[in-house]
């Protein structure tokens, strides 16, 4: 986890879309502690999951009304 990262949390969130797209990895919410079970979506817990990703999206948005989207496709893809 990270504290406040200015300029830089883009890029880490690129860093961190690419490493699940490398790793086949959904990483874990630490903070998340109860499900809603009137909430019927799958979210991801306190723990990885393993599963095939083919593509990972990364929304930045900052002060100033700077917003970006970055598409990430797996190698492996067709």
């Amino acid at each position: 986890m990270f504290g406040h990262t200015l300029a830089a949390s883009g890029a880490i969130e690129s860093i961190v879309c690419i490493q699940s797209l490398l790793s086949q990895t959904l990483h874990a919410n630490p903070n998340y502690e109860h499900l809603d079970s009137a909430c019927d979506i799958n979210l991801v817990g306190q723990k990885p999951i393993s599963t095939a990703i083919r593509y990972c999206m990364n929304n930045s948005s900052g002060i100033g009304g700077t917003n970006t989207s970055l598409i990430f496709k797996a190698e492996n893809t067709a």
